[in-house]
């Protein structure tokens, strides 16, 4: 098993470039041949479905434990509403913010008592913490919020199911 700490700087520099937007490109003349199509073609139709917006990005996706944030935590926030975030455009300025907290795995707007749902991937309970305290919190609005620590992880796909 790969440890976080056999991965160098240029790793991680190599490692920060996949993960951006477009920098991991399908192998077109793998799947043409795999569909028995000419590559010319798959490579116009990966572009359509681009251009379209069917497909968002290419981007490597790395095993957390392998690059050092083994530790998956689910927040969510109750905001409040009447106080500093009283309007759809500050709400947007929300979660806009909290997008931009780099453990920040994935955003959403939720039902119920919630108003956001939360994926982190940090490296320990402590950096969690700093997270949470450094971070998220210093934010304002929140009135609570709750986190579950994952223990372990059993199916975590990116794919959506086709017909």
């Amino acid at each position: 098993m790969t440890n976080h700490s056999d991965i160098d700087s240029i790793d991680t520099s190599l490692l920060k470039l996949l993960q951006k937007d477009g920098y991991c490109v399908p192998k077109t003349t793998k799947l043409a041949k795999e569909l028995n199509l000419p590559a010319a073609t798959v490579h116009s139709r990966i572009k359509k479905l681009v251009d379209k917006g069917v497909i968002q990005t290419f981007q490597a996706v790395l095993d957390g434990k392998k690059a050092g944030k083994s530790l998956i935590v689910f927040t969510i926030l109750k905001v409040v509403y009447s106080d500093r975030y009283s309007d759809k455009k500050s709400m947007l300025d929300f979660a806009k913010k909290l997008t931009d907290i780099p453990e920040v795995m994935e955003v959403h707007s939720c039902s119920a008592d919630w108003d956001y749902f939360l994926k982190m991937k940090v490296k320990d309970t402590t950096d969690y913490n700093r997270v949470l305290t450094e971070e998220l919190l210093p934010l304002g609005g929140i009135e609570k919020s709750e986190s579950v620590v994952v223990y372990g992880t059993y199916k975590e796909n990116l794919n959506i199911s086709l017909p």
